[in-house]
């Protein structure tokens, strides 16, 4: 079996594994599509601030990093699910985790649907931001810590409820395992 190269399992992601969530993703795999993520994060930001210095600030409403986000989301939180999968535990993190970590973008989109004049007339904006800005980032601090710890540790050798090892196909049982505790 080939080992695959960061870019390669990124590719995978964003391509033939986009929407699945079942499964299991080794180290390598989870690696490789954040590392790529982060990279096309700060390039798309790069974009970002090169727009805005050269037209409209009106761009910066929605903006490639916003576009980004959008596609680069999903496969984050599938690939997490199945990284979880590897190590025996259900996939409720990687899921709250990317929620968690949309947040700005679900305020700019929340700005772009509701009118104006709903969030300066009261107020509820300047409010609401402070509010969960506050509540978010204690959410978002315990979870990233958990989170990172379930991702740096191996997975489960061999077989287990989510199903075969990425990294040992062939260990497809119990009795395989015999002597490798």
């Amino acid at each position: 079996m080939k080992q695959k190269n960061l870019a390669e399992y990124f590719w995978e992601c964003i391509t033939a594994k986009y929407f699945q969530f079942s499964g299991r993703a080794s180290r390598s795999e989870f690696w490789g599509y954040t590392l790529f993520s982060i990279i096309t994060s700060f390039v798309l930001g790069l974009i970002d601030d090169v727009i805005i210095d050269t037209m409209s600030y009106d761009y910066y409403l929605f903006g490639a990093t916003d576009i980004g986000t959008i596609i680069l989301t999903i496969p984050g939180i599938a690939v997490g699910v199945r990284r979880f999968h590897d190590r025996d535990k259900g996939g409720w993190a990687p899921i709250t985790m990317g929620i968690v970590a949309s947040y700005g973008l679900i305020f700019k989109l929340a700005s772009i649907i509701i009118p104006s004049e709903f969030w300066l007339e009261a107020n509820y904006m300047y409010n609401a931001s402070r509010i969960w800005s506050g509540f978010m980032l204690v959410v978002i601090i315990g979870l990233a810590i958990y989170y990172l710890a379930q991702v740096v540790q191996a997975g489960t050798l061999g077989r287990n409820q989510y199903g075969t090892d990425p990294l040992n196909p062939e260990l497809d049982n119990e009795i395989d395992l015999i002597g490798e505790e």
